[in-house]
């Protein structure tokens, strides 16, 4: 199937002093889209390192795996998982080498489009949701604290006052450690896109509140007048009014089919030339 990508993404500081969130939003060749958000974390200093070191190795990572990928579908799990532990890898080594790095540590989410497929990763509390004919669906589950003991729960209520105290805990993260080394529980899942979809990908500075489906995000994303940069835009600048007090960051992706019956159309991505809302907080926005 031929598609109608157009994606868009953004990033600010927020009411932190410094942005230790990283994004990626590329087009890597005709048909391969590779996307992430990675949460620093461990100081200024080894939080902005540690995303910045993921989403480089990611990418780099993807490039060198680009002809198996068009090869087999199947493929893209396993790149995914070779991103997991190749990041590892250099965090462990970036903090053999330098002290002040010992510790620090990133969350990450990674979603890639090759052809009529796309698979997704994540480790932490990052999140990716889509948006189809089926209304929003978180695809993602948190390495939260508070996740963990509603999954143990098995729908005994808990109480709620217990997960708002807890709910900035992780218990997972990619640092260096050997507690992914089996890659068991973190997951590369792989789906086929269908005829209109939207992808959001975000860092959890976004999200209000971690226990209810948050609203304003599927009011955003069914938006078909907004364009990606519009809806990264309302969204970031939402979250900051409302009280966020964390960096705030996401990537919007938004496909449709462009087929038509006995034709075929190639793939093609549009790029927005201006923002038509000001960016106020705003601190760093990526169009394709």
């Amino acid at each position: 199937m031929a598609w109608d990508l157009n994606y868009a993404s953004v990033s600010q500081v927020g009411r932190r002093q410094s942005n230790q969130d990283a994004c990626f939003a590329e087009q890597l060749t005709s048909d391969i889209y590779l996307f992430a958000v990675a949460d620093g974390m461990g100081g200024a200093n080894g939080g902005e390192t540690a995303s910045a070191m993921v989403i480089e190795t990611m990418k780099a990572v993807v490039m060198e795996e680009i002809g198996d990928l068009y090869e087999d579908p199947k493929h893209l799990r396993n790149c995914l998982e070779k991103v997991v532990s190749t990041c590892q890898t250099k965090l462990a080594e970036a903090g053999e080498e330098n002290e002040n790095l010992r510790g620090m540590g990133t969350t990450l989410v990674a979603l890639l489009i090759v052809e009529d497929n796309f698979c997704y990763c994540n480790i932490g509390d990052s999140r990716i949701y889509q948006y189809d004919q089926r209304g929003l669906r978180q695809l993602t589950t948190d390495h939260s604290l508070v996740q963990e003991t509603l999954s143990k729960a098995d729908g005994v209520p808990v109480p709620e006052d217990f997960l708002r105290r807890h709910d900035h805990i992780i218990t997972r993260v990619l640092n260096g450690g050997d507690d992914l080394a089996d890659l068991s529980d973190v997951k590369s899942i792989s789906g086929e896109l269908k005829e209109k979809t939207s992808f959001l990908l975000c860092s959890d500075g976004l999200i209000l509140d971690k226990i209810n489906e948050p609203s304003y995000i599927s009011d955003s994303l069914k938006n078909e007048q907004a364009s990606p940069v519009e809806k990264c835009n309302y969204l970031s600048n939402y979250a900051y009014d409302k009280g966020s007090n964390d960096n705030i960051t996401l990537v919007i992706v938004d496909l449709k089919s462009t087929e038509k019956s006995g034709e075929t159309i190639e793939i093609s991505s549009k790029t927005s030339d201006e923002v038509t809302e000001p960016l106020d907080k705003t601190t760093q926005i990526r169009l394709n």
